[in-house]
């Protein structure tokens, strides 16, 4: 991965904090969708502030197990030569100074997690592809079947490049929609606004199979997008899913925090 330059950095940050305008974002998510490369770059400095914090967390603990080592070896000083108190004294407030500036950061690593939590549960979840065993054995005709092989393997990009083909066509199934949709959540280079049209159109097709599946990753698709009050509608509705039920309950509860 080549190191981005301020100009990409700058678009990727106003991407994350959702300050783009539909059609900028739209060609944005567009170039991710087409450029491994630019993706990871994307996903690094999404997790920037994550590491950010677990660094300078570590090693301010790291320092204060320090101190204290040092303030017992100065204590033991103390107890032959009381002349040293100072020394001591100095090494107690530097490692109570040290502590409080943890529990600052802690604090602040309880106010920010909301969302760093959040991007980072529906980040794992958007790993976690849907497949139903039914609908995947399901296959009858050549190109679904090539179409569900390459979503077997995860390979996304190339199961959207075979279904563009004939996707569109009036014999197209719900099944066969509401997959492409999902390819699209799933890819290198996500799609969203794509996938959230093929969702809509395998609705029309189909009301009622597909509602708790589509209605999951909606919700997912929309905290990426940080649209939190369509993603905590979608999330309400599957609440007391089976098969979604506690991982939406968790997202809801990360909305909350």
């Amino acid at each position: 991965m080549e190191k981005p330059d301020h100009l990409e950095i700058e678009r990727i940050e106003r991407y994350l904090n959702n300050e783009m305008e539909n059609e900028e974002r739209v060609a944005f998510e567009q170039k991710m969708q087409n450029d491994a490369d630019f993706v990871q770059k994307v996903e690094a400095m999404r997790s920037l502030p994550n590491e950010l914090a677990l660094i300078e967390k570590d090693r301010l603990a790291k320092q204060v197990k320090m101190w204290r080592t040092e303030e017992r070896q100065g204590e033991a000083v103390v107890e032959v030569k009381p002349k040293n108190t100072t020394k001591v004294l100095s090494l107690r407030f530097r490692a109570i100074a040290a502590v409080l500036v943890l529990v600052i950061i802690a604090a602040g690593m309880w106010l920010i997690p909301a969302s760093s939590s959040l991007d980072s549960l529906s980040s794992e979840y958007l790993t976690q592809h849907y497949q139903d065993p039914v609908v995947l054995r399901a296959a009858t005709d050549t190109h679904w079947e090539s179409a569900i092989e390459r979503y077997r393997g995860d390979q996304f990009d190339q199961m959207i490049r075979e279904m563009k083909g004939w996707i569109d066509d009036a014999g197209a199934t719900a099944e066969q929609l509401l997959y492409f949709a999902l390819a699209n959540s799933y890819a290198n280079g996500p799609n969203f606004d794509v996938a959230l049209d093929y969702f809509r159109r395998t609705e029309q097709l189909d009301s009622t199979a597909y509602t708790e599946v589509i209605a999951w990753n909606r919700a997912l698709i929309f905290i990426r997008r940080q649209e939190l009050d369509k993603a905590k509608a979608e999330l309400d509705q599957i609440q007391g899913s089976r098969e979604f039920g506690e991982r939406a309950n968790d997202l809801l509860d990360a909305i909350k925090e």
